[in-house]
């Protein structure tokens, strides 16, 4: 675009100089074109001022004589008014030869500013696209350098058992079960289904190892996973934004399930061994049945006591 520019910009200082240089050869033309006719003009007036006159005495050698002149003045009149319109044809030739070249100039004149201005506007926003390309290759950068990281370190903190974490479990659905009443079994259905789509989805990666989609993820989560916490833990955001680059389709409502059930501080952040867990043990068990038509009920009231997932 640049180049092109440049070009543009080369293209109008040569026409603007050809521009000039044909004025300046239309004024010169013009000018002796005027001059010519101020020289006929004189001439004329000269010639008509010295008519033959007749001659005083009567002799036909005189008067033959004076015939004679006033023929070769005559001729000479004629010749000067073909002269002058010939120079007149040549001033009309010339005012529209100048005219139509004027206006040819101004014509091209004008595309090659418009040629100029879009190929300038073309480059501000090839330029606009350049710094936001490199503003954003900046920021991928960094965040390949903090997975880099996150991978090299990996989750560093000390996990809570598989027997602590089951009976934290135990406690909280105890206590949903409680606060949902009859809802408990429809939500519990619903997560159940929700949770083995997912594990689904897994295991069909890998059907002779589906251990191993199940590890990969883990690994993703963990590097994703918030510092400074007792367990492994990642924000509701970063959990989505896992599963979806993992390239598993989960709907926005089970989505909405997820991330309320597994908040299980009510701080926004998911346990990723929790969620794991689940993962584990539903693919080892059928889900129940569905009964749904509670379920957005039994979502809210989870919400509710946990200050909201989303």
């Amino acid at each position: 675009a640049k180049a092109r520019l440049a070009e543009s910009e080369h293209a109008r200082d040569t026409l603007e100089r050809n521009m000039r240089v044909n004025e300046d050869r239309l004024r010169a033309a013009r000018t002796e074109i005027e001059q010519r006719q101020r020289k006929l003009d004189e001439a004329t007036s000269l010639a008509r001022g010295r008519a033959p006159r007749l001659p005083r005495s009567g002799n036909q050698e005189d008067f033959e004589e004076h015939q004679k002149q006033v023929h070769e003045h005559e001729t000479r009149l004629r010749e000067l008014d073909r002269l002058r319109e010939e120079n007149d044809n040549l001033r009309s030739i010339t005012d529209v030869r100048e005219g139509r070249l004027q206006s040819e100039l101004r014509d091209l004149h004008k595309k090659l500013k418009e040629t100029e201005f879009r190929l300038r506007t073309e480059t501000l926003e090839k330029q606009d696209l350049l710094q936001q390309a490199e503003r954003a290759s900046i920021g991928a950068q960094a965040r390949l350098m903090r997975v880099a990281e996150r991978a090299s370190n990996g989750w560093s903190g000390q996990r809570r058992s598989r027997e602590e974490r089951d009976r934290d479990r135990r406690r909280r659905e105890r206590e949903l079960q409680a606060s949902l009443g009859a809802a408990f079994e429809t939500y519990k259905s619903d997560l159940d289904e929700c949770l083995f789509n997912v594990e689904q989805q897994l295991a069909a990666r890998r059907p002779e190892r589906p251990e191993q989609p199940l590890r990969a993820l883990e690994k993703l989560l963990e590097m994703s996973a918030l510092p400074n916490r007792r367990e492994p833990t990642v924000s509701s955001a970063e959990f989505q934004e896992t599963l979806i680059n993992f390239g598993l389709k989960v709907r926005h409502k089970d989505m909405e399930m997820l991330v309320t059930h597994f908040n299980t501080h009510a701080q926004n952040e998911l346990s990723v061994d929790e969620f794991l867990d689940a993962l584990r043990e539903i693919g080892q068990r059928p889900p129940r049945s569905s009964a749904s038509a509670a379920n957005f009920r039994g979502l809210q009231n989870v919400s509710r006591r946990r200050g909201g997932g989303l």
